[in-house]
């Protein structure tokens, strides 16, 4: 039988990197919820089928695994560190620029 040795790693090091994953993934979740919310105006506003609303979803979701195998790549290439801070440091205020849009009063 082999015996798998694995080197001593910083225990705190782990946890962060643990939190890190769970926010991305956390990130995640709330941006498919909003996309979720969002179909039935997107429908209503657009007069939207309900295939052109699918092609909604998967152009949405081929663009953000477009991005997440890209930034992969680039994490490779500079370091995963950079790479989750500039991406976090660009998505964080994308969700708050949306919320704090409204919509003109109606004449």
């Amino acid at each position: 039988m082999h015996q798998i040795v694995s080197n001593p790693v910083d225990s705190s090091r782990r946890w962060w990197v643990l939190a890190t994953v769970v926010a991305a993934q956390f990130m995640f979740g709330v941006d498919a919820f909003i996309v979720n919310v969002a179909i039935p105006t997107i429908a209503a506003e657009l007069h939207a089928s309900a295939a052109q609303i699918e092609a909604v979803i998967a152009i949405y979701l081929i663009a953000y695994a477009t991005l997440v195998v890209t930034g992969g790549r680039l994490g490779d290439i500079y370091g995963t560190r950079e790479r989750v801070h500039r991406g976090r440091a660009r998505a964080s205020p994308s969700p708050r620029c949306g919320a704090g849009w409204r919509n003109p009063a109606p004449n």
